[in-house]
Protein backbone atom coordinates (compact mmCIF):
# COMPACT_ATOMS: atom_id res chain seq x y z
CA UNK A 1 0.00 0.00 0.00
CA UNK A 2 2.78 2.42 0.99
CA UNK A 3 4.77 1.53 -2.11
CA UNK A 4 1.71 2.11 -4.32
CA UNK A 5 1.14 5.52 -2.69
CA UNK A 6 4.78 6.47 -3.24
CA UNK A 7 4.52 5.42 -6.88
CA UNK A 8 1.43 7.61 -7.32
CA UNK A 9 3.26 10.55 -5.74
CA UNK A 10 6.17 9.89 -8.09
CA UNK A 11 3.88 9.96 -11.11
CA UNK A 12 2.20 13.14 -9.86
CA UNK A 13 5.55 14.82 -9.24
CA UNK A 14 6.75 13.81 -12.70
CA UNK A 15 3.65 15.28 -14.36
CA UNK A 16 4.03 18.58 -12.50
CA UNK A 17 7.78 18.93 -13.05
CA UNK A 18 7.76 17.95 -16.75
CA UNK A 19 4.82 20.21 -17.54
CA UNK A 20 6.49 23.16 -15.77
CA UNK A 21 9.81 22.58 -17.54
CA UNK A 22 8.12 22.44 -20.94
CA UNK A 23 5.92 25.49 -20.25
CA UNK A 24 8.48 28.24 -19.75
CA UNK A 25 7.67 29.91 -23.07
CA UNK A 26 3.95 29.58 -22.28
CA UNK A 27 4.43 31.76 -19.19
CA UNK A 28 6.03 34.52 -21.25
CA UNK A 29 3.31 34.42 -23.93
CA UNK A 30 0.52 34.40 -21.34
CA UNK A 31 2.13 37.19 -19.31
CA UNK A 32 2.59 39.27 -22.45
CA UNK A 33 -1.06 38.76 -23.46
CA UNK A 34 -2.26 39.73 -19.97
CA UNK A 35 -0.04 42.80 -19.66
CA UNK A 36 -2.39 44.87 -21.86
CA UNK A 37 -5.35 44.22 -19.55
CA UNK A 38 -6.08 46.84 -16.86
CA UNK A 39 -4.43 45.78 -13.56
CA UNK A 40 -7.74 45.39 -11.73
CA UNK A 41 -8.92 42.84 -14.32
CA UNK A 42 -5.61 41.01 -14.78
CA UNK A 43 -6.09 38.45 -11.99
CA UNK A 44 -9.57 37.56 -13.25
CA UNK A 45 -8.23 37.32 -16.81
CA UNK A 46 -5.49 34.89 -15.76
CA UNK A 47 -7.93 32.91 -13.61
CA UNK A 48 -10.45 32.45 -16.43
CA UNK A 49 -7.73 31.88 -18.99
CA UNK A 50 -6.07 29.35 -16.70
CA UNK A 51 -9.36 27.53 -16.13
CA UNK A 52 -9.91 27.32 -19.87
CA UNK A 53 -6.33 26.12 -20.36
CA UNK A 54 -6.77 23.32 -17.80
CA UNK A 55 -10.00 22.11 -19.42
CA UNK A 56 -8.53 22.21 -22.94
CA UNK A 57 -5.35 20.42 -21.87
CA UNK A 58 -7.32 17.60 -20.20
CA UNK A 59 -9.53 17.26 -23.27
CA UNK A 60 -6.44 17.34 -25.48
CA UNK A 61 -5.05 14.21 -23.79
CA UNK A 62 -8.04 12.25 -25.08
CA UNK A 63 -7.80 13.67 -28.58
CA UNK A 64 -4.06 14.17 -28.92
CA UNK A 65 -3.79 11.88 -31.95
CA UNK A 66 -6.55 13.85 -33.67
CA UNK A 67 -4.99 17.20 -32.72
CA UNK A 68 -1.58 16.19 -34.00
CA UNK A 69 -3.16 15.20 -37.30
CA UNK A 70 -4.77 18.63 -37.80
CA UNK A 71 -2.75 20.29 -40.58
CA UNK A 72 -0.56 23.16 -39.42
CA UNK A 73 -2.15 23.44 -35.96
CA UNK A 74 1.17 24.28 -34.30
CA UNK A 75 1.99 26.67 -37.13
CA UNK A 76 -1.28 28.47 -36.43
CA UNK A 77 -0.26 28.60 -32.78
CA UNK A 78 3.05 30.09 -33.87
CA UNK A 79 1.24 32.79 -35.83
CA UNK A 80 -0.85 33.54 -32.74
CA UNK A 81 2.28 33.85 -30.59
CA UNK A 82 3.81 36.10 -33.26
CA UNK A 83 0.67 38.24 -33.15
CA UNK A 84 1.02 38.50 -29.35
CA UNK A 85 4.65 39.60 -29.76
CA UNK A 86 3.74 42.26 -32.31
CA UNK A 87 0.72 43.57 -30.40
CA UNK A 88 2.73 43.67 -27.19
CA UNK A 89 5.27 45.92 -28.84
CA UNK A 90 2.78 48.12 -30.71
CA UNK A 91 0.24 48.61 -27.93
CA UNK A 92 2.54 48.97 -24.92
CA UNK A 93 1.41 52.00 -22.98
CA UNK A 94 -1.28 52.90 -25.52
CA UNK A 95 -4.13 50.91 -23.98
CA UNK A 96 -4.05 52.68 -20.63
CA UNK A 97 -3.49 56.14 -22.11
CA UNK A 98 -6.31 55.76 -24.63
CA UNK A 99 -8.67 54.50 -21.95
CA UNK A 100 -7.71 57.42 -19.76
CA UNK A 101 -8.61 59.88 -22.53
CA UNK A 102 -11.89 58.24 -23.55
CA UNK A 103 -15.32 58.70 -22.04
CA UNK A 104 -16.62 56.39 -19.35
CA UNK A 105 -18.76 54.48 -21.87
CA UNK A 106 -15.88 54.04 -24.33
CA UNK A 107 -13.53 53.14 -21.49
CA UNK A 108 -15.90 50.32 -20.50
CA UNK A 109 -15.92 48.97 -24.05
CA UNK A 110 -12.11 49.13 -24.22
CA UNK A 111 -11.74 47.27 -20.94
CA UNK A 112 -14.17 44.53 -22.02
CA UNK A 113 -12.45 44.22 -25.38
CA UNK A 114 -8.98 43.78 -23.86
CA UNK A 115 -10.44 41.46 -21.22
CA UNK A 116 -12.23 39.11 -23.65
CA UNK A 117 -9.42 39.11 -26.22
CA UNK A 118 -6.83 38.36 -23.56
CA UNK A 119 -8.79 35.37 -22.21
CA UNK A 120 -9.27 33.98 -25.73
CA UNK A 121 -5.61 34.53 -26.65
CA UNK A 122 -4.31 32.99 -23.41
CA UNK A 123 -6.46 29.87 -23.74
CA UNK A 124 -5.75 29.17 -27.41
CA UNK A 125 -2.06 30.09 -27.22
CA UNK A 126 -1.53 27.79 -24.23
CA UNK A 127 -3.19 24.87 -26.03
CA UNK A 128 -1.31 25.24 -29.31
CA UNK A 129 2.01 25.73 -27.49
CA UNK A 130 1.39 22.72 -25.23
CA UNK A 131 0.80 19.84 -27.66
CA UNK A 132 4.25 18.39 -26.90
CA UNK A 133 3.55 18.84 -23.18
CA UNK A 134 0.28 16.95 -23.52
CA UNK A 135 2.00 13.99 -25.17
CA UNK A 136 4.64 13.87 -22.43
CA UNK A 137 2.32 14.18 -19.42
CA UNK A 138 -0.23 11.77 -20.91
CA UNK A 139 2.51 9.14 -21.15
CA UNK A 140 3.61 9.84 -17.58
CA UNK A 141 0.03 9.62 -16.24
CA UNK A 142 -0.33 6.00 -17.45
CA UNK A 143 -4.09 6.33 -17.76
CA UNK A 144 -4.54 7.85 -14.29
CA UNK A 145 -7.01 10.63 -15.13
CA UNK A 146 -7.21 11.89 -11.54
CA UNK A 147 -3.43 12.22 -11.29
CA UNK A 148 -3.31 13.90 -14.68
CA UNK A 149 -5.98 16.41 -13.64
CA UNK A 150 -4.34 17.20 -10.28
CA UNK A 151 -0.92 17.50 -11.90
CA UNK A 152 -2.16 19.86 -14.60
CA UNK A 153 -4.05 22.02 -12.08
CA UNK A 154 -0.96 22.37 -9.88
CA UNK A 155 1.48 22.99 -12.74
CA UNK A 156 -0.80 25.46 -14.52
CA UNK A 157 -1.40 27.27 -11.22
CA UNK A 158 2.38 27.80 -10.89
CA UNK A 159 2.54 28.71 -14.57
CA UNK A 160 -0.09 31.43 -14.21
CA UNK A 161 1.49 32.79 -11.03
CA UNK A 162 4.67 33.24 -13.06
CA UNK A 163 2.63 34.76 -15.89
CA UNK A 164 1.06 37.26 -13.49
CA UNK A 165 4.51 38.36 -12.34
CA UNK A 166 5.68 38.70 -15.95
CA UNK A 167 2.57 40.71 -16.88
CA UNK A 168 3.07 43.08 -13.94
CA UNK A 169 6.76 43.60 -14.73
CA UNK A 170 6.07 44.28 -18.43
CA UNK A 171 3.26 46.67 -17.49
CA UNK A 172 5.51 48.64 -15.14
CA UNK A 173 8.69 48.52 -17.26
CA UNK A 174 7.69 49.12 -20.88
CA UNK A 175 11.26 48.85 -22.21
CA UNK A 176 11.17 45.12 -21.38
CA UNK A 177 8.62 44.69 -24.17
CA UNK A 178 11.44 44.66 -26.71
CA UNK A 179 13.13 41.67 -25.06
CA UNK A 180 9.83 39.87 -24.48
CA UNK A 181 8.74 40.45 -28.07
CA UNK A 182 12.02 39.12 -29.48
CA UNK A 183 11.83 35.97 -27.34
CA UNK A 184 8.19 35.40 -28.31
CA UNK A 185 9.10 35.88 -31.97
CA UNK A 186 11.71 33.12 -31.69
CA UNK A 187 9.14 30.89 -29.98
CA UNK A 188 6.66 31.59 -32.79
CA UNK A 189 9.26 30.79 -35.45
CA UNK A 190 10.11 27.54 -33.65
CA UNK A 191 6.46 26.47 -33.59
CA UNK A 192 5.96 27.30 -37.27
CA UNK A 193 9.19 25.69 -38.45
CA UNK A 194 8.82 22.48 -36.43
CA UNK A 195 5.30 22.02 -37.81
CA UNK A 196 6.38 22.69 -41.39
CA UNK A 197 9.48 20.52 -41.00
CA UNK A 198 7.33 17.46 -40.27
CA UNK A 199 5.44 18.04 -43.51
CA UNK A 200 8.02 19.33 -45.99
CA UNK A 201 11.27 18.08 -44.48
CA UNK A 202 14.42 20.14 -44.03
CA UNK A 203 14.62 23.19 -46.23
CA UNK A 204 17.27 25.70 -45.26
CA UNK A 205 15.74 28.53 -47.29
CA UNK A 206 12.32 28.15 -45.68
CA UNK A 207 13.93 27.84 -42.24
CA UNK A 208 15.98 30.98 -42.81
CA UNK A 209 12.94 32.96 -43.95
CA UNK A 210 10.73 31.72 -41.11
CA UNK A 211 13.24 32.92 -38.53
CA UNK A 212 14.59 36.05 -40.19
CA UNK A 213 11.43 37.73 -41.53
CA UNK A 214 9.55 37.81 -38.17
CA UNK A 215 12.67 39.02 -36.35
CA UNK A 216 13.13 41.74 -38.98
CA UNK A 217 9.53 42.90 -38.54
CA UNK A 218 9.78 42.96 -34.74
CA UNK A 219 13.14 44.75 -34.90
CA UNK A 220 11.72 47.39 -37.26
CA UNK A 221 8.76 48.03 -34.97
CA UNK A 222 11.07 48.12 -31.93
CA UNK A 223 13.33 50.69 -33.61
CA UNK A 224 10.33 52.82 -34.47
CA UNK A 225 9.07 52.65 -30.89
CA UNK A 226 12.54 53.50 -29.62
CA UNK A 227 12.76 56.46 -31.98
CA UNK A 228 9.45 57.95 -30.91
CA UNK A 229 9.78 56.78 -27.31
CA UNK A 230 7.73 54.57 -25.04
CA UNK A 231 4.84 56.00 -23.12
CA UNK A 232 5.92 55.25 -19.58
CA UNK A 233 3.10 55.63 -17.10
CA UNK A 234 3.59 55.36 -13.37
CA UNK A 235 0.37 54.34 -11.71
CA UNK A 236 -0.12 56.27 -8.50
CA UNK A 237 -3.23 56.15 -6.32
CA UNK A 238 -5.43 59.27 -6.57
CA UNK A 239 -4.96 61.83 -3.78
CA UNK A 240 -7.44 61.76 -0.94
CA UNK A 241 -10.25 64.27 -1.14
CA UNK A 242 -9.78 67.21 1.18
Amino acid sequence: MAQSFIQLLGILGSIISVDLILSGDNALAIGAAASGVPPELRSLTLLLGGGGAIILRILATFFISLLLSVPYLQAIGGLLVGYIALQLLINQGEANSSMARDSTYTKGISRRRYFVMAIFTITIADLTMSLDNVVAVAALARGQLLLLTIGLIVSIAFLFIGSAIIAAVIHRLPWLTILASLVLTLVASDLIWHDLQRRIGNNEIYQFLIYVIPLAIISAVALRKRRFGFQITYHRPPPDDL
